[in-house]
């Protein structure tokens, strides 16, 4: 369901206006990467292996318990700490949007990288990204043609296809540092 919702968001993504491109770029790029737990073996799905996990989860929710019932913490600050404690085992949204592209073998450069640390920032509808340089159009442009690039890529590699796709960053001119076609599949 999360791989086609992407899919979906990444297909209507191309008609809406360049400021809101790369946002709904970055979007579609959580939606399909939520898939990840259930393509990754667990060695690559979680920080801590699963078996170890559910031996340590519960000791760590003891001691919140523990700190409740020595009155050291409130009720809320250990929901608080109870909700982090569940969180701790999952990846970051950035490792999760890689894990896929570098499971399946894609060849991730600084300018992927670049382009998914900067996803946060158009998804709370910021479009001067500071962090770029260049004109604004340029920069939501070739963020855009990016991130889409990255989102077309995983559904082509978990069906199995290994050829060449073309690099609209390249053909644009906005990387120089690579080839027009970038090989998938091994």
């Amino acid at each position: 369901e999360s791989l086609q919702r992407g899919i979906y968001i990444l297909l209507t993504g191309t008609q809406l206006s360049l400021e809101l491109q790369p946002g709904a770029f970055a979007i579609a790029l959580e939606a399909i990467c939520n898939i990840a737990k259930e393509v990754l073996p667990e060695s690559k799905a979680f920080k801590i292996r699963y078996v170890a996990w559910k031996k340590i989860h519960p000791m760590l929710e003891k001691v919140s318990e523990e700190q409740l019932a020595a009155g050291l913490i409130t009720q809320d600050e250990c929901d608080f700490l109870k909700k982090k404690i569940e969180s701790l085992n999952s990846s970051f949204n950035s490792d999760k949007l890689t894990s896929l592209l570098e499971y399946f073998g894609y060849p991730l450069k600084s300018a992927d990288y670049a382009a998914i640390k900067l996803r946060n920032p158009l998804l709370h509808g910021d479009i001067k990204i500071k962090k770029m340089k260049g004109s604004e159009f340029d920069n939501l442009f070739s963020l855009s043609l990016r991130l889409h690039q990255l989102c077309c890529s995983i559904p082509l590699l978990m069906a199995g296809y290994e050829g060449y796709i073309l690099n609209n960053c390249k053909l644009y001119g906005y990387d120089t540092s690579c080839k027009a076609f970038i090989k998938l599949g091994h």
